[in-house]
């Protein structure tokens, strides 16, 4: 048992070694956020607070850091997919052979690196967002759960498709729907008819994204305080139905 988890602990700790030196990923999930979150929030300054595009977020600066956080944490799923594609999918295959563990040990630690890189980039992203851009986060403990909740699920998410298609281009196509999908039907793309009961829900709960952000905003005081346990106890309970189902797959992709 002992000699398992460490084997676990050494593919993880390789695998986000590997993730946070690969530069061209990190410039798109790290550096991208940083140029967009000011440049959207600086054209979108005159939306008032109170206008039901905000979702009850302080302003509109406020309001975009928190879209395009989470956001970037649905695409960050890209990490996983990437690296069980490199150690599964292509020619370099044959190093399953010198694993320190089995197929399905190997898979879950990528997954769990994927998770703690995507973690990071979320936190520095806060960060910024808050040092630089003066962007009042609130409950620490609330964003740090939000932001590990939306992570695990992409992660998760991302690991189920490449393991059901097998094919990488029709696997990260609806990775990208997923992500983008979410952020469009959650009201971050464009204003929604809010005023209907089907367009509030789906902007407050009915999408992974719309979950994230109703708790990060409930978090800086925009809204109340049973809407972050909501929506990062939902954000769980996803991730737990899709890691239930990547466990049933796996024996079969993985075996």
């Amino acid at each position: 048992m002992t000699g398992s988890i460490r084997n676990f602990q050494l593919i993880v700790r390789f695998s986000a070694l590997r993730m946070l030196r690969d530069l061209p990923t990190l410039i798109a999930l790290l550096c991208l956020p940083i140029l967009i979150i000011p440049i959207v929030g600086a054209v979108f300054s005159k939306i008032l607070e109170g206008n039901p595009f905000l979702s009850g977020a302080r302003d509109s600066m406020s309001f975009f850091a928190v879209g395009i956080i989470v956001m970037f944490q649905l695409f960050d799923g890209s990490y996983t997919m990437n690296y069980i594609k490199d150690a599964f999918l292509t020619d370099r295959k044959w190093r399953l052979a010198t694993a320190p563990c089995g197929p399905w040990c190997l898979a879950m630690g990528i997954t769990v690196a994927g998770w703690l890189a995507s973690m990071l980039q979320g936190l520095i992203l806060v960060l910024f967002t808050r040092v630089i851009l003066g962007v009042h986060w609130g409950n620490l403990g609330v964003v740090v759960a939000a932001l590990a909740a939306a992570a695990l699920l992409s992660q998760l998410a991302n690991l189920a498709l490449i393991l059901l298609v097998r094919n990488h281009s029709l696997a990260a196509s609806a990775s990208w729907l997923f992500a983008y999908g979410s952020c469009m039907l959650g009201g971050l793309i464009f204003p929604l008819p809010t005023g209907l009961p089907f367009w509030r829900f789906m902007v407050d709960y009915g999408t992974p994204y719309s979950l994230a952000k109703t708790a990060l905003i409930a978090a800086e005081g925009g809204r109340a305080r049973a809407d972050a346990a909501l929506g990062i106890g939902a954000l769980f309970a996803l991730a737990a139905l899709v890691a239930a189902f990547v466990a049933l797959l796996g024996r079969r992709k993985l075996a």
